[in-house]
């Protein structure tokens, strides 16, 4: 999810979906997880690309919707992307799909403000 108009300090966020799926498939590293599961398998695990974002609310609601879609598909979302505000809408999208939702939030920095700079 290519976003970073909400960092508080740098930009360039936005630039790290294809650069963490770059590094996910060199040879440096391998597609298995621990329990054997190969995460390169296209059968099992599909990439959607970068979202086609604009700006503010419609970029948020654009994320809830892409996330909302393919949970009631019954798939499994992991996003990749940009600065922390992307986190919202894709929680949105789970709550509406899962009543009894749990969240662990762990983060060296949450950055959890009512108001950051007039941003919300």
């Amino acid at each position: 999810i290519p976003l970073d108009e909400n960092s508080s300090f740098l930009r360039g966020s936005a630039k790290a979906p294809p650069l963490i799926l770059d590094a996910f498939r060199s040879d440096a590293s391998n597609m298995y997880a621990e329990n054997g599961f190969n995460c390169g398998d296209s059968g099992k695990v599909k990439n959607f690309g970068n979202l086609q974002l604009t700006a503010g609310k419609a970029a948020m609601d654009s994320i809830q919707k892409v996330v909302s879609k393919a949970l009631n598909l019954n798939q499994k979302v992991v996003s990749l992307g940009g600065d922390h505000s992307i986190t919202f809408p894709i929680i949105q999208a789970y709550s509406q799909s899962y009543s009894d939702l749990n969240i662990l939030h762990i983060d060296a920095h949450p950055d959890l403000y009512d108001n950051f700079e007039n941003n919300p």
